[in-house]
């Protein structure tokens, strides 16, 4: 006797069982799907984090040592890039954004009191329209159409830059604290990641070190060289 029949069980023929594996299939593809879902909105902030974590775990590693708490090493670094990249960058961030919406309201006050973008950027271009038109010999309402063209271009996406800014100031402070977070965890749990990783991957582990250590040597110096 089989386990399923001294098991009181009817066996599965081969039609259930491949009905069973469909159905796993398609439960498992749905529960990927919604997990995709779910994460999306934090991939930006989860990559940021990424190599962040990795740009600055030689740090992590020099402060392990001295306090010898992986939770508290982690910690203070998570604390450094705070203040020292995250804090300063907002900072400019939020300035640039009012320096933006200054100039959407001084737009939208000149368009308004001299009739229009039209209007407007004709008294702009006109100026350096004709100098360009007297040296180069070519036709001035063209060079004048190509330029209003190119004003009225530049004029719609700074406006929408700053509408913009103006309205994903709380999206920017959800995605630093994700990334705060997310940095926090790779950082005191990066080396078990890692590992994992390494453990599933079809690959030698010394291949693996080599490669993980190229990959962290190019994104540090992609990210030195940013900063």
């Amino acid at each position: 006797m089989n386990g399923d029949q001294r098991a009181g069980l009817t066996p599965q023929t081969p039609r259930a069982r491949q009905l069973s594996r469909v159905f796993l299939l398609l439960l498992g593809a749905a529960a990927l799907y919604l997990s995709w879902t779910i994460a999306r909105p934090f991939l930006t902030s989860i990559l940021a984090a990424a190599l962040l974590a990795t740009a600055i775990f030689p740090l992590y590693e020099r402060l392990r040592r001295s306090v010898r708490q992986p939770g508290l090493a982690a910690a203070l670094v998570t604390l450094i890039v705070l203040i020292v990249v995250l804090v300063p960058t907002v900072l400019v961030i939020g300035r640039v954004a009012h320096e933006i919406t200054g100039v959407y309201n001084w737009l939208n006050e000149r368009q308004s009191n001299e009739g229009g973008w039209s209007e407007f950027a004709k008294r702009l271009v006109d100026p350096p329209i004709d100098w360009v038109a007297e040296k180069s010999g070519v036709s001035r309402e063209q060079l004048r159409q190509e330029a209003l063209d190119r004003v009225r271009i530049i004029g719609t996406a700074m406006l929408g830059w700053a509408r913009s800014l103006a309205l994903n100031i709380g999206q920017t402070l959800f995605n630093l604290v994700t990334i705060l977070m997310t940095l926090f965890f790779l950082l005191r749990d990066g080396e078990r990641i890692r590992d994992r990783i390494g453990a599933l991957l079809p690959m030698e582990p010394h291949r693996y070190r080599q490669l993980v250590s190229t990959i962290a040597a190019s994104i540090t110096a992609n990210v030195d060289g940013v900063i």
